[in-house]
């Protein structure tokens, strides 16, 4: 009887390995980092100290959550009813990771009208972001992203610039044209006097 009970305790084990990861829904965002996967180390203080320096040096706050499964549903959306249920803000980003035991999947969010440029977080996600997920090194993914988000959002001469280079020369452009326009116009009416 007793092999028998030890039998059956090695099966489950065995079953619970084997058992696919654990679906998680989309959810309420209370932290800036929510970790349900066990992913980042104990000590996470670097990768904390990453995302809180987003929001204190820059107008963006951004969200990292892991998971161990999105629930068989696009990580797209999933990432998008995460971000709705969890309320967040035009200035917010959301990355969103599902870190299973042989393959991930992730995806970011930000909303649509964020002064960012999401052709550009893109690319340095793809650049800086996706090879640290490919080694499974969760914590510089995270720390990558802070960095990118940061960068980008980080000043004047960054992504939330509302008024640019290119803005300021357009409006002087426009300002001596129709400085030279009214000159033009003056020295015409100098020179035609009415007669009498």
């Amino acid at each position: 009887m007793r092999r028998l009970a030890t039998a059956l305790v090695a099966l489950s084990f065995v079953l619970l390995a084997a058992a696919p990861a654990a679906a998680s829904a989309p959810m309420d965002l209370s932290d800036r980092i929510t970790d349900e996967a066990g992913a980042l180390p104990a000590d996470d203080s670097s990768v904390r100290a990453a995302v809180e320096a987003v929001s204190a040096d820059s107008d963006a706050d951004l969200y990292v959550v892991f998971v161990p499964s999105f629930d068989a549903e696009d990580a797209d959306v999933w990432a998008e009813e995460t971000a709705a249920r969890s309320e967040l803000e035009e200035t917010d980003v959301l990355l969103a990771v599902a870190s299973g035991d042989d393959t991930y999947e992730y995806s970011w969010w930000m909303d649509d009208s964020s002064p960012l440029s999401g052709t550009e977080l893109e690319e340095r996600i793809d650049s800086e972001v996706v090879p640290a997920l490919d080694a499974g090194t969760w914590d510089a993914a995270v720390i990558a992203m802070a960095d990118q988000v940061q960068s980008l959002a980080g000043g004047p001469e960054r992504g939330w610039a509302t008024w640019s280079a290119g803005t300021t020369m357009s409006v002087v452009g426009g300002l001596a044209v129709v400085l030279v326009a009214a000159h033009l116009f003056s020295r015409r009416r100098s020179r035609v006097q009415p007669v009498g």
